[in-house]
């Protein structure tokens, strides 16, 4: 049968999560503080892109005031959709050209 999803919370910060993470993500949902700063942000998409499955979505809330985020290689931005104060921005990984995840030690 199917299997439901499993979940866990992780108590550390998101470079630390993702920076040892698994690959195969087919959804990021990224909605920092809105004052965290634009390099942060590229940051965790630098350490998530390698990370996503072939077509994974990825959707970014900030505020209306930031600017469009900035993609590394692996995430195409797709749609920008704002919503008062808030912006949501749609992206997806670019499929088979897309960086492999690193390596996880045994």
């Amino acid at each position: 049968g199917v299997r439901p999803p499993r979940v866990r919370v992780e108590a550390r910060s998101v470079a630390s999560y993702l920076e040892s993470a698994a690959g195969g993500v087919d959804l990021a949902f990224i909605d920092p503080p809105y004052d965290l700063g634009e390099v942060e942000l590229a940051r965790d998409l630098s350490l998530l892109a390698p990370l996503l499955a072939d077509a994974a979505t990825v959707v970014v809330e900030r505020s209306s005031r930031s600017p469009e985020p900035a993609w590394p290689d692996g995430i195409e931005p797709e749609r920008r959709r704002d919503y008062g104060e808030t912006t949501l921005w749609w992206a997806a990984a670019t499929g088979p050209d897309q960086p492999a995840p690193p390596s996880q030690p045994e």
